[in-house]
C-alpha cells in the first residue's frame, strides 16, 4: 500500500491480509473492489437499476446513524444481497400524513454495510500483547486475523488485567451515547467501568438545559408542527442548518409555514443551504459572539418598548412567570441583589448592552440588530428555533438560559404560534408527547458500579496525567466536585468513533498509546479501530432482527419503525449481544441474569408492547393485533391482543404512523399550562418559574474552576474567540467553526465513496479574504494553527461572513508521509484539547489562518479508495 492513512506510519501488507481475508469474504459473498467478483462488487456496478430477471423482496431497514432524521428507509434484497434502497412511499404525502423520506445519507447505508473497510472477522495487532502491549507501534503495525474465541479471550484476560492493576475504574468506556447498546449491561455486570461523558450534538445544553428548566436537553422542545405551519408569522431560527443536519421530513413541515407566508429568519455566520431554502433574511454573526447579539436584542427590546409600554415586551409573562429579571422578582435562592435588567442597562459594569455595543463584538449590522428586535415583539407570532451549534463552543454556558429569557421577554412561549425550543430531532416543530410508541424490550437495566465519569474534552489528557476533574453526571450538584486520581488500562471504544470524535486528536492519539490495551467493537475500520489492538467485528441493524432491543429511544412524535433483518451478518459479525453472552461466561456469570432472552423475542417485545394514541387523545392503547395463530408461528413468548394494525402487516411496512389534521386532539403548545399556571404547573427550576438569574447555574459551572459566571446572563469573551483573533498582529485571526456537514452524521458515512463525490468537502472561505491571499475557488490551501495544520480545496464565497473559515466537522485524518500535515481537513485534528465553563466538548470554534499550498494539489477525496482495512490510498 503506498502511503499511510490515520497515523505515523500506519502501513498493511496487502498481499498477507488479503491472503487470510479471501475465504471469509468468500464464503459472505462478498469481496472488495480490490479482488474477485462477488455480490458487494455487483451492487456496487449496478447501482439502482435491477435486471428484470432478479426477482428480490422490499424489507423495512435500519437507518441508524444521529443526524436527527429518523427517516424511513428500505433495502431491495436479491440472492440475500440488499442492491438498492429507497425511502417512504407507503402512503400518498400530505400535510396530514406526510411521507417519512430519507436523505442521501440513509439512501447510502448499503454502501457502509458493503464497504470494503468492513471489519469481517475478530482481529489483532500484529505486535500486542498484554505482556509486551508495544503501544508505540499502534497506527503503525500490521494486523491478523484470530478466531472469536481468542479474540474474546484476548479481552477477557485484558480486562482482568485492568481490573486487577487499578480496579473497573481503570476501563475506559465510550460508547455511542453511553449505553445505546445493550453490550453496557455485560460491561456493568462484570464491574462496570468509567465512561466518557460528551456534551456531543448539543453542546452546554446537555449539560444545562436542565438548570435552566429545560427538559432532555432542550430536545422535543416546542409546539407542534401543525401550529407552527398555521399560526407561526415569523421563524427565527438560530445555528440551525436542517437541510444538511436533517435532510429529510423535517424540512417538509417547514416549508408548509413557507407556503403560508411565514418569514424566515437564519442567525449565523453564513447564509446556509437552509437559509436559502426558505428564502431567509439573514442575521449574521460571528462564531462565539451569539451571547453578544443576544444582550443586544434584550437590551434593544427594552429601548423599543419605552414608547409604548407592553408594545414589544410582555411584561404580565415576564412578572406571573419568571423571576430575576428585575430587583422586584429576585428568587428567593439569590446570593446577590444583582439582576439582568441591571446589567442590561450596564449599572455594573458601565456599559450598556445596546445594539451599538453587541454589533462592535459580533460583526451584526445595527440595523439589523434594531430590526430583529422589533420583530421579536409580543405582538408577533413568533417561533424562536435553535439547534445546538452555536452551543458547541468554549464560553457559551449562559445561552441556554439567555436564549429561553430573551424568548421570555417577547412572550413567545406557551402560546399558539410562538415558541422557544430545539429544532433538532423534532425538527419543523414535530414535538409534544409521542402519539405512538415501542414497548420495553424486556431486559433489566443494571447500573454502573463505578462512580467515575471523565468529561469528554478533558479525556485524553487525563489518560496521560491520571487525573481528571470529577462532576456528578446530574451536573447540579456543586458538592460533587473534586480532583480524582484514575489510571486508565484500557480503552474501549464500542460503537463509537472516539478518538476521531473527541476534541484533541494528536494527544487522543498519544493517550490510545499509552495504556496496556485499546478494544474497538465497530464495524468499520476506523480511526479509532487503526489505533486499536483488538478488533470485535459487530453486525449492523441491517443484519438481525432487534434494532430496538439496543436503541429504544424516541424516534418522531407522529411514527415509528419497526426495522426488519435485512441480510444475513457480514463474514464473522457478531451481535453485541452475543458477544456480551459470551465474554460473561469469561468471567463465570450467566448470560441469563443480564440477557434473559433472544435479540429476536427483544425486538418482539417491543412491538408486543408498543402503544399508540386513542382517537380522542386522552390515553393510549395496543398497537398491533397479535393472535395465537401469531404467538404459534413465531415461536415467541407473548399473549393475544388487539390492536390497530396486524403483526404481518406492521412487519411488512415497518413503519405505524399517526395521520393528522386540523383542529384534532393531538396538538401541543410546549408550557401552555405553565403559561396560563405557573403557579400549578411549575417550571423544572430551583424558583418554579423561568430563572434570569440562577444561582445553580452559577455555582455548579463556577465549580469546575475552568471559569467565573455570573447567575444571569453576561458577555465573557470566548477561549479562543473574536478578541482574540482581532487584535492587532495576531497571528491566527480567523475564526474557524466546523458545521454538520450534508455528506456525515458526525464522522458516521465519511467512508461512502458516493457520498464523497457528491459532497466533497472544503473549505469554505470568504471570498475578498481568500482572494487576498492569492487564493481561488479549487485552489489547495494549507489551514494551520499553533496546534496542527491540514490541506482542503477552497470553496469561495460571499455567503460567509469576512473573518471567517467552515472546515466541516466529521473527516477522518488521513496524516501524511512525515505526520505533518492532514489531508482529509480533520475538525478535531486541529483543535486542542481545551474546554472552558461546564466542560463543553468546543469543536465548532477555535482560530486559524491559511495559506495557498504550495505543494501538489490535493486529490478529490472520492479519488482516494478505501481497502479492505480502511486505510485510504
Amino acid at each position: 500500500m503506498q502511503g499511510k492513512t490515520f497515523g505515523p506510519d500506519f502501513k498493511v501488507s496487502r498481499k498477507s491480509f488479503l491472503e487470510v481475508t479471501a475465504a471469509a469474504m468468500a464464503s459472505a459473498g462478498l469481496l472488495s473492489s480490490l479482488g474477485g467478483c462477488a455480490e458487494g462488487e455487483k451492487m456496487a456496478k449496478t447501482g439502482d437499476s435491477i435486471p428484470p430477471q432478479e426477482e428480490g423482496e422490499w424489507k423495512p431497514a435500519a437507518c441508524w446513524l444521529n443526524c436527527g432524521g429518523n427517516c424511513y428507509n428500505a433495502a431491495y434484497v436479491v440472492d440475500g444481497v440488499a442492491v438498492r434502497q429507497k425511502s417512504d412511499d407507503l402512503q400518498d404525502d400530505s400535510m396530514e400524513y406526510p411521507q417519512q423520506r430519507g436523505c442521501l445519507r440513509g439512501r447510502s447505508i448499503r454502501h457502509m454495510v458493503y464497504a470494503p473497510d468492513r471489519i469481517r472477522y475478530p482481529m489483532k495487532r500484529k505486535g500486542w500483547s498484554l505482556e509486551n502491549p508495544n503501544g508505540e507501534q499502534r497506527g503503525k503495525d500490521e494486523w491478523e486475523r484470530i478466531s472469536w474465541d481468542e479474540a474474546l479471550d484476548l479481552v477477557a484476560a485484558a480486562m482482568k488485567s485492568a481490573i486487577e492493576k487499578g480496579g473497573n475504574r481503570s476501563i475506559l468506556w465510550s460508547c455511542w451515547g453511553y449505553g445505546y447498546t445493550n453490550m453496557q449491561n455485560a460491561i456493568n455486570k462484570l464491574g462496570g467501568c468509567t465512561p466518557i461523558d460528551d456534551t456531543g450534538s448539543a453542546g452546554t445544553y446537555a449539560r444545562l438545559a436542565a438548570v435552566a428548566g429545560l427538559p432532555m436537553q432542550d430536545m422535543y422542545q416546542g409546539n407542534d408542527r401543525l401550529d407552527i405551519a398555521q399560526n407561526a408569522d415569523t421563524i427565527v431560527m438560530i445555528g440551525c442548518n436542517p437541510a444538511w443536519a436533517s435532510a429529510g421530513a423535517p424540512n417538509w413541515y417547514l416549508w408548509q409555514a413557507k407556503e403560508r407566508g411565514a418569514q424566515f429568519i437564519m442567525i449565523g455566520p453564513s447564509y446556509n443551504e437552509t437559509a436559502d431554502l426558505y428564502d431567509a433574511r439573514w442575521i449574521r454573526v460571528r462564531p462565539n459572539t451569539d451571547t453578544a447579539l443576544l444582550l443586544g436584542l434584550a437590551k434593544t427590546m427594552l429601548e423599543l418598548d419605552e414608547a409604548d409600554k407592553g408594545s414589544v415586551v410582555d411584561w404580565d409573562f415576564l412578572n406571573r412567570c419568571c423571576v430575576g429579571f428585575d430587583s422586584d422578582h429576585m428568587p428567593a435562592a439569590a446570593k446577590t441583589n444583582e439582576n439582568f435588567f441591571a446589567y442590561l442597562r450596564g449599572e455594573y459594569d458601565d456599559e450598556p448592552k445596546t445594539a451599538e455595543w453587541a454589533s462592535e463584538i459580533c460583526g451584526t449590522p445595527i440595523e439589523d440588530i434594531k430590526w430583529l428586535a422589533e420583530t421579536l415583539s409580543c405582538e408577533n407570532n413568533v417561533s424562536i428555533m435553535h439547534s445546538f451549534s452555536f452551543t458547541r463552543r468554549n464560553d457559551t454556558d449562559d445561552i441556554p438560559q439567555l436564549l429561553l429569557c430573551l424568548g421570555a421577554m417577547g412572550g413567545h412561549i406557551g402560546k399558539p404560534g410562538n415558541m422557544t425550543g430545539s429544532v433538532y430531532h423534532c425538527a419543523g416543530g414535530n414535538n409534544g408527547s409521542q402519539l405512538v410508541m415501542h414497548g420495553d424490550p424486556g431486559f433489566p437495566a443494571i447500573d454502573n458500579p463505578v462512580t467515575d465519569m471523565i468529561n469528554a474534552a478533558d479525556a485524553w489528557n487525563s489518560v496521560l496525567s491520571g487525573r481528571y476533574l470529577y462532576q456528578s453526571a446530574a451536573f447540579a450538584d456543586p458538592s460533587t466536585v473534586e480532583e480524582r486520581d484514575i489510571e486508565i488500562n484500557l480503552i474501549w471504544n464500542c460503537w463509537r468513533n472516539a478518538l476521531q470524535t473527541v476534541i484533541g486528536l494528536e494527544t487522543g492519539i498519544e493517550a490510545f498509546r499509552s495504556v496496556p490495551c485499546v478494544i474497538t467493537q465497530d464495524y468499520n475500520f476506523n480511526v479509532s479501530a487503526a489505533y486499536s489492538d483488538i478488533l470485535l467485528p459487530v453486525s449492523t441493524p441491517w443484519e438481525y432482527s432487534g434494532y430496538y432491543t439496543y436503541y429504544s429511544g424516541k424516534t418522531s412524535r407522529e411514527w415509528t419503525t419497526f426495522p426488519s433483518k435485512v441480510i444475513e451478518p457480514v463474514g464473522e459479525s457478531k451481535t453485541d449481544q452475543w458477544i456480551g453472552e459470551e465474554l460473561l461466561k469469561r468471567f463465570g456469570e450467566d448470560p441469563l441474569s443480564v440477557y434473559p432472552h433472544s435479540v429476536e423475542q427483544g425486538m418482539f417485545n417491543t412491538i408486543q408492547g408498543a402503544m399508540v394514541i386513542t382517537e380522542d387523545g386522552t390515553g393510549y392503547e395496543p398497537l398491533v393485533t397479535i393472535t395465537e395463530d401469531d404467538l404459534a408461528k413465531l415461536g415467541f413468548e407473548g399473549k393475544p391482543q388487539q390492536g390497530r394494525i396486524t403483526y404481518d402487516e406492521l412487519i411488512k411496512q415497518g413503519k405505524f404512523q399517526v395521520p393528522r389534521k386540523a383542529g384534532d386532539s393531538y396538538g401541543f403548545i410546549q408550557f401552555e399550562a405553565f403559561r396560563n399556571d405557573p403557579e400549578s404547573n411549575p417550571f423544572d427550576t430551583v424558583s418554579g418559574k423561568i430563572e434570569f438569574y440562577s444561582q445553580l447555574k452559577a455555582d455548579a459551572v463556577n465549580a469546575m474552576g475552568r471559569s467565573a459566571i455570573k447567575p444571569y446572563p453576561t458577555y465573557i469573551p470566548a477561549l479562543h474567540g473574536y478578541e482574540e483573533a482581532s487584535k492587532e498582529g495576531a497571528p491566527y485571526p480567523f475564526q474557524m467553526y466546523n458545521p454538520h456537514y450534508l455528506r456525515r452524521a458526525h464522522t458516521g458515512f465519511d467512508n461512502v465513496p458516493q457520498l464523497r463525490e457528491v459532497m466533497p468537502n472544503p473549505v469554505f472561505l470568504n471570498t475578498s479574504d481568500a482572494r487576498a491571499k492569492g487564493i481561488e475557488t479549487g485552489d489547495t490551501v494549507r489551514i494551520f494553527n499553533d496546534y496542527a495544520s491540514c490541506l482542503r480545496q477552497a470553496s469561495l464565497t460571499e455567503r460567509l461572513m469576512p473573518g471567517c473559515v467552515a472546515l466541516p466537522h466529521g473527516t477522518w485524518l488521513d496524516l501524511a508521509e512525515d505526520d505533518s500535515i492532514d489531508m482529509s481537513g480533520s475538525d478535531n485534528w486541529m483543535i486542542a484539547p481545551e474546554t472552558s465553563g461546564c466542560g463543553v466538548s468546543g469543536y465548532n470554534s477555535n482560530l486559524v489562518n491559511y495559506e495557498k499550498w504550495q505543494g501538489a494539489d490535493l486529490a478529490a477525496d472520492c479519488e482516494k479508495h478505501y481497502n479492505p482495512v480502511g486505510g485510504i490510498e
